[in-house]
């Protein structure tokens, strides 16, 4: 009697073990890693209108639950062929580093259903109205030979502003010129004999087939600012350092820099370059000549640290190509600034040092700035300047 006890007592805690395995192996076959799976995406080419460019896509992660919040809003990335294929695990940074950089230029860039251009002969009142027409910045040239074009150089509004500043005195920057006089200063230039005037615009060829390694390479080697990427012999589309930031941008929150403040990496503490906000127009594009920059800072006049906008290249679009173009550029910032409100889309951006790489990166992706400005918490006392190379850069150092 006392044996059959023991026996069904054994069958019983047998059967408790056994219930107790099937369980654990079951949980164990439903738990995977936490994965992130990330599918292409291109970004439409910078030199069309801005109303011809699709709207920022956010990337897309598998397991992980985001707030669809503005903030959050990434451009989608592609990667290459191998990880199209597999699942990237979030502990695989350095993996992944490797595979962003051999990332082809085609899958960062989509094809531009057309590339805003000038024949290399064309009269700069045409060039200048062309691009004022179609919101660019920059276009590439051509000259034609067999009946074939071949691409030459870029011209944009810097290469015409560095040539209006070497023909003009200061009287005559001072003036009001008639839409005739206006014209006449570029009536005996072309888009050749200015092309690159400024320095900034080293014209950078490059296939569809280069690599994201490759872009980054002739963008911080060369200091450019785009590249005209070709397949075939034809314009593919132009590769904007602000494309190629928004399409890494996402990327960093799974590298080791995310996290890191502007304070621990010291990004752009440097010297920033300003202008008084009672200044004259055209005095702000003498400095950035001068100092072969882009854009300046205004401050104001009392607290030559306060930063109260920026002034850049791109605003003479704003400022329009008219018979009181030059005049324009004599007036005050002060008043200018107020006119320019209307027309800008993006105003001052700025950060504080204890502001992470991701809250830097999502304010770039989130406009059209080129550049971040770091100031004192609390206050708008400039500490430095973050550019779009000094972002590129940073992810050079992960290679």
């Amino acid at each position: 009697m006392v044996l059959n006890v023991y026996v069904i007592f054994g069958f019983f805690v047998f059967f408790i073990i056994a219930v107790i395995l099937y369980i654990s192996q079951k949980n164990d076959k439903n738990t995977t890693p936490i994965q992130i799976e990330v599918e292409p995406k291109i970004q439409k080419e910078a030199s069309l209108s801005p109303t011809a460019r699709k709207p920022v896509e956010k990337i897309k992660s598998k397991r992980i639950v985001r707030n669809k919040r503005s903030s959050d809003i990434k451009p989608k990335p592609a990667i290459t062929d191998s990880f199209k294929k597999k699942r990237l695990s979030v502990s695989g940074s350095s993996l992944l580093s490797a595979s962003l950089f051999e990332t082809k230029l085609s899958l960062v860039l989509s094809k531009s259903k057309r590339v805003l251009q000038a024949n290399a002969d064309s009269y700069l009142p045409k060039v200048y109205k062309r691009l004022i027409k179609h919101g660019v910045f920059t276009m590439p040239i051509y000259e034609r030979k067999s009946g074939k074009k071949n691409y030459i150089g870029f011209v944009g509004v810097v290469d015409i502003l560095h040539h209006a500043l070497a023909v003009l005195s200061d009287v005559e920057m001072k003036a009001d010129f008639s839409t005739f006089s206006a014209k006449e200063i570029f009536a005996n230039k072309t888009a050749r004999e200015v092309s690159n005037l400024s320095k900034r615009n080293m014209f950078i060829v490059m296939s569809t087939e280069s690599t994201i390694g490759d872009a980054v390479d002739h963008f911080l080697a060369h200091n450019v600012h785009q590249i005209l990427l070709q397949i075939d012999d034809r314009p593919y589309g132009i590769l904007t350092q602000r494309i190629l930031v928004h399409y890494l941008a996402p990327f960093a929150k799974y590298l080791r820099i995310g996290n890191k403040t502007l304070d621990e990496l010291k990004l752009g503490y440097r010297e920033v370059y300003t202008v008084g906000v009672d200044s004259q127009f055209g005095d702000a594009f003498r400095i950035m000549k001068d100092k072969n920059l882009t854009a300046v800072a205004v401050v104001s006049t009392k607290d030559p640290k306060y930063i109260i906008e920026e002034i850049s290249v791109s605003d003479l679009k704003l400022v329009g190509y008219d018979a009181h173009l030059f005049h324009k550029l004599s007036q005050p910032i002060r008043l200018l600034l107020e006119n320019l409100k209307v027309t800008k889309q993006t105003g001052l951006v700025t950060v504080t040092p204890k502001n992470t790489i991701n809250e830097v990166l999502s304010k770039f992706t989130l406009s059209e700035i080129t550049r971040v400005y770091i100031v004192e918490q609390g206050t708008k006392h400039l500490i430095g300047v973050i550019t779009l190379s000094d972002v590129i850069r940073l992810f050079e150092a992960l290679k």
